[in-house]
């Protein structure tokens, strides 16, 4: 029951990471000699990466609410591939953002940017949790 909690409140703390990274993080940075750029001052494509950051996470909602509807039931291998979908999606949406402006770990961890070093970690974290409630259902 424990591990089902926390799986579920990291999915959760992702998935509202993913809706607030815009308001309430200064957004997605380059690294640059002078300090920090951050890429929502580019006037072309580099202003959305902070969008697309915040969309990566906000795609734990599916998870989220699958594992809502199953809270009391063994976890089914339905479940296990929406999370993998959307974890998928996620890392391909951050290696986008990182071919645009965006340093994702120079973020999170130099910057630093809590919000997005909490989503981070979390990704990994959740997939342990998931894999070990597998485990034992």
């Amino acid at each position: 029951m424990i591990l089902r909690i926390a799986f579920l409140f990291l999915v959760a703390l992702m998935c509202a990471i993913g809706f607030t990274y815009g308001s309430y993080s200064r957004g997605a940075a380059a690294f640059t000699p002078d300090g920090p750029f951050y890429c929502d001052g580019l006037q072309s494509g580099g202003g959305d990466d902070t969008a697309v950051v915040g969309f990566a996470f906000m795609l734990f909602g599916l998870p989220l609410l699958v594992r809502l509807f199953r809270f009391f039931k063994s976890v089914s291998p339905f479940e296990v591939g929406v999370y993998c979908v959307a974890a998928l999606a996620a890392v391909i949406f951050l290696f986008l953002a990182s071919l645009d402006c965006a340093q994702i770990f120079y973020t999170a961890f130099s910057i630093p940017d809590p919000f997005l070093a909490v989503a981070l970690v979390s990704l990994p974290a959740s997939f342990v949790l998931l894999v070990r409630i597998r485990k034992i259902s």
